[in-house]
């Protein structure tokens, strides 16, 4: 199996994961796709999924494209845990990123750490209303 075919189990993640907000694209599982990421709160996002091993993060779309800073009422509760396959960096400072969908996960509660993104945790048998929930 190559990289990009490597499985990923979902109870192996991360209990928290960055999470970047789509403007007018969605990600499904196994699509592989190029995003342009220039937002500062995106790109603290995307470094912090660099961080880690492996590189994922979550992508859900905005709701309403024109807004540069959305909040947690602006983003639809579906969305993909992605891992990151590839990251360039163009001359204007937005990065091309080539993700890759992993799962589909649904209903998260966003929280702040420090300056960082919001982030989306998964299944606990503590918080079941505001966690991730794994689907395939």
């Amino acid at each position: 199996m190559s990289e990009s075919q490597t499985l990923i189990d979902p109870a192996a993640m991360k209990e928290i994961l960055p999470l970047l907000p789509l403007k007018g694209t969605v990600i499904f599982p196994h699509q592989v796709q190029g995003l342009g990421v220039g937002r500062p709160k995106s790109l603290r996002a995307l470094e912090a999924a660099l961080a880690g091993e492996p590189r994922l993060i979550v992508l859900a779309a905005q709701k309403e494209d024109d807004l540069d800073n959305p909040g947690p009422d602006d983003i639809y509760r579906t969305g993909s845990v992605c891992r990151i396959l590839q990251v360039g960096k163009q001359p204007d400072g937005v990065l091309q990123v080539i993700v890759e969908g992993v799962v589909r996960a649904r209903s998260w509660s966003m929280r702040r750490r420090t300056r960082s993104s919001p982030c989306a945790t998964r299944p606990s048998p503590t918080r079941r209303r505001r966690a991730w929930s794994w689907r395939r």
